[in-house]
């Protein structure tokens, strides 16, 4: 299959012209982020430490984001999403429902809680439902696994970027990145379906 990340790097604006996805809006909560990593809430990534160190060579933002492209950045981001997939557990579920999982990690810090809903909402009068706690241990990936072997797993998948829509646009105070949101789930759907990832 193709590269789990890449999704996820492709909506965090890892592209040609920005290959390391470097971002730094002050109305985003995250603040300044590489690659969907975020410095306000992974101040001790190991990726920091070049990124100062190419800030303080450089003037203009044009020439910051074609400095930041080292073999040094792409290692640590390569690193932390390694990290980030396995601390989400996600090559204990079924590919799609792994790389939706990671990709709503990145967007939220509520994602087991809502795929803990989603699979209540799926399995309700077919398997004993669980407890929504938010953390990814073996009750969620049991009920997982009994998903998998009822064939159910799209329909997961599908209930769980329709709940992580609603739950990012109740956040009030974020409306300038509804939109942008709502695409990326969209898009997340759209990828998983097209490359026959469910």
């Amino acid at each position: 299959m193709k590269n789990k990340f890449e999704f996820t790097l492709s909506q965090e604006g890892c592209t040609d012209k920005n290959p390391v996805g470097y971002v730094n809006d002050p109305q985003d909560a995250g603040g300044e982020t590489v690659a969907g990593i975020s410095r306000r809430y992974h101040p001790q990534w190991e990726g920091w430490k070049f990124v100062d160190e190419i800030k303080k060579a450089t003037v203009s933002p044009f020439d910051l984001i074609k400095a930041l492209d080292t073999t040094e950045i792409h290692n640590a981001i390569y690193a932390f999403y390694k990290q980030y997939w396995h601390k989400y557990k996600c090559d204990e579920m079924p590919i799609g429902l792994g790389i939706a999982m990671f990709d709503t990690a990145f967007m939220t810090g509520q994602a087991v809680r809502l795929l803990q809903m989603s699979i209540n909402f799926v399995v309700e009068d077919k398997i004993n439902m669980i407890t929504v706690d938010n953390v990814i241990g073996m009750q969620t990936l049991s009920a997982i696994e009994l998903i998998r072997r009822a064939s159910l797993v799209e329909s997961l998948v599908n209930v769980y970027i329709y709940k992580r829509i609603v739950y990012q646009m109740e956040l009030r105070d974020k409306r300038k990145f509804y939109r942008g949101w709502a695409e990326r789930a969209g898009k997340l759907g759209f990828y998983l379906y097209k490359n026959k990832l469910l």
